[in-house]
């Protein structure tokens, strides 16, 4: 029986060697498999993660977007209907008309004074209003608030801009970086509606402090 024995145990080890190396390359092959599934399927919910991520973020931007265009909308309004304040106010209409009337220099610079002090507190009503203005009848500029510099060529564009509305406010638009959006509007008299024209008003607005209001954030004071 030894040589059999002896005889065998070769012919075992050469039939058990291949079959061996077979089984290792199928468990390699099956790990390598159930390591492709998992990144695999690791990627594919990341990139569902992340889709839904983006999408939630759009629409949370949308209503952010969307809150700060109705924000934005009702503080222009809010300055629409300042502008019907202010010219419907009897004292401003008063000394407007001592302004256009007085042939006395002295009584026309009270109405003017009077004038700048019944302008102040909705000068200072909001943050971003830089200056309110009235172009007398006369061509006279009355100004208060932090930034009174108006050049003329700016009256001009500004006067031929608001009669064109026949005294509906009128928004002019900044043409450089800096320069404050503008709401102005043709005063007329309205005591005893003989609608005489007696000047213009202008509102001037710093876009920076308006859009940090809407924004929420604190506005600079400088």
């Amino acid at each position: 029986m030894l040589p059999q024995v002896v005889k065998g145990k070769p012919r075992l080890w050469r039939e058990w060697l291949p079959k061996r190396h077979t089984l290792r390359f199928y468990l390699s092959m099956l790990l390598l498999g159930i390591v492709l599934s998992v990144s695999l399927l690791s990627i594919g919910a990341f990139q569902v993660a992340l889709q839904i991520y983006d999408h939630q973020l759009y629409n949370e931007s949308a209503k952010v977007l969307n809150l700060s265009a109705k924000a934005l909308e009702d503080e222009l309004k809010k300055i629409e209907d300042m502008t019907f304040m202010i010219l419907s106010d009897p004292n401003i209409q008063k000394n407007l008309q001592i302004i256009k009337d007085s042939a006395e220099n002295y009584e026309r610079y009270q109405a003017s004074l009077e004038l700048q002090e019944t302008l102040l507190p909705y000068a200072v009503a909001e943050g971003y209003i830089t200056a309110i203005d009235f172009i007398d009848s006369k061509g006279n500029q009355v100004s208060v608030g932090s930034n009174t510099n108006l050049d003329r060529v700016k009256n001009t564009e500004v006067l031929a801009e608001a009669l064109k509305q026949m005294g509906k406010n009128v928004w002019i638009q900044p043409e450089r970086n800096g320069e404050p959006l503008i709401a102005a509007r043709v005063v007329r008299r309205t005591h005893g509606l003989s609608l005489d024209y007696l000047g213009v008003m202008i509102i001037r607005i710093s876009l920076n402090q308006l859009v940090k209001k809407v924004s929420g954030t604190n506005p600079d004071p400088n």
